[in-house]
């Protein structure tokens, strides 16, 4: 098992509501939920974890759903927490839904934004090829290595996301990711195995971007099958990145299933 970085934010209000747990994304971290958590704090603490191989967390050859799931359950041991909620986005909801299927007696209520429980196919190899290119620990300035990454990903926003994960040292620039054990783990971080006695029947979330292609029509009873008190609604005029595309209807979304 590996040691998480968390970020922890206590109910601003006095309230009672179990601690919120959030799961970033592939080549995400801790700081991709910053806004929202501060959005959702209100009557429940809420934590973000950086996952292994991610933002502050230790590293390791292996990343299976089933090691970071045991990195959540290792974490939510020493913090003493007897209930919580989790949350997770993309990577970070296979993992909460990895926790789920566990039926560990410590979790509440279960969100799992924009990511199915099956295996994927993805562009992601190619990114990691792209970090993995950069000469960044000779390079003066992000903007250089910008004009570098445009040349094999054009899209402006999707870099300032990946290079956020650049950590400046004296001379030059370090990854904070494990690029090789990310690239390495590829096969594993697309799949999602799951068991014949695999179900959670604790009140589930799924909230999918309406003009994301993450999760279809035929994924719908696997899911309905895994988690059979799930409700499932999407939030229009979103993608893949729901929560930073149209925020305040994410945090209405959550915040009403949390407090049901």
């Amino acid at each position: 098992m590996t040691d998480l970085h968390f970020e922890r934010l206590d109910a601003t209000d006095g309230g009672k509501q179990p601690p919120l747990l959030m799961l970033h994304g592939l080549l995400g971290s801790s700081t991709n939920w910053r806004s929202i958590a501060k959005r959702l704090v209100g009557g429940r603490a809420v934590i973000t974890l950086d996952a292994r191989n991610h933002g502050k967390s230790g590293h390791r050859p292996t990343m299976s759903y089933a090691e970071m799931a045991d990195d959540v359950e290792k974490l939510i041991g020493e913090l003493d927490i007897d209930e919580a909620d989790v949350l997770g986005h993309s990577m970070g909801g296979k993992t909460a839904m990895r926790c789920a299927l566990r039926k560990p007696v410590w979790l509440r209520k279960l969100v799992v934004v924009d990511i199915a429980p099956v295996p994927r196919s993805s562009n992601f190899t190619l990114l990691i090829n792209a970090l993995r290119s950069l000469p960044v620990t000779t390079s003066e300035t992000r903007q250089e290595l910008d004009h570098m990454l445009a040349e094999r990903i054009p899209q402006p926003a999707l870099r300032a996301f990946l290079l956020q994960n650049l950590e400046r040292q004296s001379r030059g620039f370090r990854w904070r990711i494990n690029l090789d054990a990310i690239a390495e783990q590829m096969n594993e971080l697309l799949d999602f195995d799951v068991g014949a006695q695999d179900q959670f029947e604790g009140p589930t979330l799924f909230v999918l971007g309406g003009d994301s292609e993450y999760v279809s029509n035929e994924h719908i009873p696997i899911i309905e099958h895994l988690f059979p008190a799930v409700r499932i609604t999407s939030i229009a005029s979103a993608g893949h990145w729901l929560h930073a595309e149209q925020p305040q209807r994410f945090v209405e979304v959550v915040d009403q299933f949390l407090l049901r």
